[in-house]
């Protein structure tokens, strides 16, 4: 089986902040500070307490590892899936990445992947 995906994945927990709004209560803010379970240029999963719907936008703030950089974007959740316990695992897939940010978590990823983490 091939890979298609345009970026290598890193099964890595990086420390992320999840923000979305809901429709109810006047847009009340929902924030989540999560781990994610792995990590590409191209997105992040990560185990949610909560549904949140494919297609959903949502704000994500990440601190890469080892240098302290911080990204702010936003992202569209791709898929959603059931992991009991009321949690689900989620994929976020980066929308608004500018090339440095990219440039900078594929750095990271390839760096840990040479070192051997998968």
């Amino acid at each position: 089986m091939d890979d298609r995906r345009k970026y290598k994945r890193l099964r890595f927990g990086v420390d992320v902040v999840v923000t979305y709004y809901r429709k109810k209560a006047g847009g009340t803010e929902i924030i989540n500070k999560l781990r994610t379970k792995d990590i590409s240029a191209g997105g992040i999963r990560a185990l949610v307490p909560s549904k949140l719907n494919p297609g959903t936008v949502v704000s994500v703030e990440l601190t890469m590892p080892y240098t302290g950089e911080e990204i702010s974007c936003f992202a569209l959740v791709a898929w959603v899936e059931p992991a009991g316990e009321g949690k689900f695992e989620t994929g976020l897939a980066f929308s608004d990445l500018s090339r440095e940010e990219t440039a900078m978590i594929d750095r990271f990823v390839e760096t840990e992947l040479e070192k051997g983490i998968e």
